[in-house]
């Protein structure tokens, strides 16, 4: 026989000292849930008739930021709560802008169970935690929406582009477009090879950044030939994470994640 368990509210915030919070359990042949949290006392942790149920749920602690969920189960029934201290489950909206020629990598931090929402001034949109975006020289406005079970927060600010190098900076020889590249061995352990063809000779950029947008490595500025290129990345003084490696010449670029274990 269902039990018809449901629980609610689904999440309680803890933001200030104070006293007990209460859930209400609803079923038809009781529940039970036995929490190990030490910051959290509640009462009762179970009972054996239907009905509704009042729980409170007591932060013992005021101090630190944290977020524990909370089970209750009645026969193959259960359903989770999400208990949040000091309003860490709040969602934050601060991201970080990295600019190369007429791209930015937009880079937020990455939240459990969020989703995000970028918005351009132009009309340009992503639902990445960290993308790649071609944008025309300008100055945009940008907005990152970031939203989970606690709440939406949002925040904005002004990027301006530059756009593509021009005739100045590099010769007419120097304007050869990437075609066939490709990142290897990904994920990588130790090393890590760029190869791409260029119909021309020209000269590239290859940078390192972490998802924040920081450059991590001393960019290589290389002068290439015509053909097949081959490049190696010395990968070992990094961390274990997700790098995005950019090859930028005169007239694009090309980014692509690489793993590194």
């Amino acid at each position: 026989m269902p039990c018809g368990l449901s629980v609610v509210p689904s999440v309680l915030d803890f933001t200030s000292a104070g006293g007990a919070q209460t859930l209400t359990i609803n079923t038809s042949t009781g529940f039970s849930t036995y929490p190990t949290q030490s910051w959290l006392d509640l009462s009762p942790r179970s009972a054996n008739t239907g009905g509704t149920t009042k729980v409170s749920v007591l932060r013992k602690s005021d101090s630190g930021s944290r977020q524990e969920s909370i089970t209750f189960t009645c026969g193959t029934e259960s359903q989770t709560v999400l208990v949040t201290q000091a309003g860490s489950c709040k969602p934050n909206a601060f991201f970080t802008v990295s600019k190369s020629t007429n791209q930015v990598i937009i880079s937020a931090p990455a939240q459990d169970s969020s989703t995000y929402s970028w918005k351009f001034s132009n009309g340009q949109t992503s639902n990445k935690a960290v993308d790649t975006v071609d944008l025309l020289a300008g100055t945009y406005r940008l907005c990152l929406t970031v939203t989970n079970k606690c709440g939406t927060a949002t925040s904005c600010q002004l990027v301006r582009v530059a756009g593509f190098a021009t005739a100045s900076d590099l010769s007419s020889l120097d304007r050869p477009k990437l075609s066939q590249a490709r990142l290897y061995p990904n994920p990588s352990n130790g090393e890590a090879f760029v190869e791409f063809d260029l119909p021309q000779a020209g000269r590239a950029q290859i940078q390192v950044f972490d998802l924040s947008g920081r450059e991590v490595n001393k960019g290589m500025s290389l002068q290439l030939d015509k053909g097949v290129n081959q490049t190696k990345l010395s990968v070992d003084p990094l961390q274990r994470g997700v790098y995005l490696v950019r090859v930028t010449l005169a007239e694009g670029s090309w980014t692509e994640k690489l793993v590194v274990e």
